[in-house]
């Protein structure tokens, strides 16, 4: 995967004049698109802290989650493009996706604090996350629910309600 580096602070003493560059790496954890002004995808890179650190220059497909985001927010390069308490919850279930469902891509509702993960299968499951939730109880209530039934044979599954479960 790509590396990118950002400056995170740079420090100069005189009389001596010495200098120090501090340098952090970003790997890329997914990809945050939001619609400009005339409809179009404006993409941005964003690493497993939630901050956003370079404009996306390509299309990533199934290597990257994409998350598309609804509302008008353009992120802001080098800073935390949502809530740090929502982020913190958005990054186990994009973990959780990435490494475990053939997700095709994420609806991010700032309103609402959810986040609707959709599936890459024919039918096209949808699994519903409440950002206001700690997942982890709902991503092994879904990984015992995939054992009995696969995801992709579901209309959906709704998991907006701590310790419940809801599927068609």
């Amino acid at each position: 995967m790509t590396e990118y580096i950002r400056t995170a602070w740079l420090v100069v003493r005189k009389p001596d004049v010495a200098a120090a560059l501090r340098l952090v790496r970003h790997d890329n954890f997914g990809m945050l698109c939001v619609k400009d002004s005339t409809g179009a995808d404006d993409c941005y890179m964003f690493d497993n802290d939630g901050i956003v650190f370079s404009a996306a220059r390509m299309v990533v497909d199934d290597v990257i989650v994409r998350v598309n985001d609804s509302s008008d927010s353009k992120p802001v390069i080098g800073a935390l493009f949502i809530e740090p308490e929502i982020w913190k919850n958005m990054a186990l279930i994009i973990a959780y996706a990435q490494d475990e469902l053939p997700a095709g891509s994420m609806a991010l509702s700032r309103e609402d604090k959810e986040l609707i993960n959709t599936l890459l299968v024919d039918r096209g499951t949808r699994l519903y996350f409440n950002l206001r939730l700690d997942p982890a109880e709902h991503i092994r209530a879904l990984q015992e629910l995939q054992k009995t039934i696969p995801l992709d044979s579901l209309d959906y599954v709704d998991l907006r309600v701590k310790g419940r479960v809801f599927y068609k």
